[in-house]
């Protein structure tokens, strides 16, 4: 028999010729195979920088997900999570029933108990479909939690300007030091109320000839100076530094 679903009748006939035919019929499905399930990070959760990092990458906590290709006949759908940086750390959702019917549904969103606030965390996720006896997993997909940022600092370079008291300098050049940016910033951003140009760099890349023009050097792993290339006049200023992680 091919693989699909069938009713089964049992009719009997007895030596004077009396008919009798069995009240309810059985129904049963064929399975030789079972269609492998899927999970994806939903695309608006995926929060990795721009096209540059590939992955699953999210800032969202708790993230949500999507469930695709699961077989028609499955009685029961299984999510797998492994924390890990956790040895042996397992934990498991079962859908079935009305949660499956859920499940199915067209746009259906799992959102999950994923990720903890202020902290990065490495998930494997699994699903598998369950048909009878038989029994399908996915793709595993690997996914990183990352809320986790320093938050950078801009202060008067002490090294250029050791005498300096508070933010207050004679200097028309004065240098300035930024620091305290975490190893996994994609873009580093300098705005001024000056109204001079905003000025862009990422850490991951060498410093372009345009950028030193502007007057940002490399200092350290994870540091860095500016130092304006025309004269400020006498005034007040202010310089937000923005960073963005991966």
């Amino acid at each position: 028999w091919e693989k699909a679903d069938y009713e089964l009748n049992v009719t009997v006939k007895n030596q004077y010729g009396s008919v009798g035919t069995s009240k309810d019929h059985l129904t049963f499905t064929i399975v030789d195979d079972v269609q492998q399930p899927r999970i994806e990070l939903l695309s608006s959760d995926n929060t990795a920088y721009d096209g540059d990092v590939e992955g699953n990458i999210t800032n969202k906590v708790p993230p949500t997900f999507k469930f695709t290709d699961i077989d028609g006949n499955a009685g029961k759908v299984t999510l797998l999570i492994q924390d890990t940086s956790i040895k042996s750390s397992r934990t498991s959702v079962t859908f079935e029933g009305k949660t499956l019917d859920k499940l199915r549904e067209p746009g259906y969103e799992y959102t999950s108990e994923l990720g903890e606030k202020g902290k990065s965390k490495n998930y494997s996720l699994t699903v598998t479909t369950h048909v009878g006896t038989k029994n399908k997993a996915s793709e595993t997909i690997e996914l990183l939690i990352d809320n986790q940022l320093t938050t950078p600092k801009i202060t008067l370079d002490p090294e250029k300007h050791p005498k300096v008291l508070g933010n207050t300098v004679s200097s028309t050049n004065p240098t300035f030091r930024l620091t305290d940016i975490d190893s996994d910033v994609r873009e580093v951003k300098l705005t001024f109320s000056n109204k001079s140009p905003s000025i862009t760099f990422y850490p991951n890349k060498e410093l372009s000839e345009d950028v030193k023009k502007q007057g940002v050097s490399k200092k350290g792993k994870n540091d860095y100076t500016y130092t304006p290339q025309t004269d400020w006049s006498n005034g007040t200023y202010q310089i937000t530094l923005t960073v963005k992680d991966q």
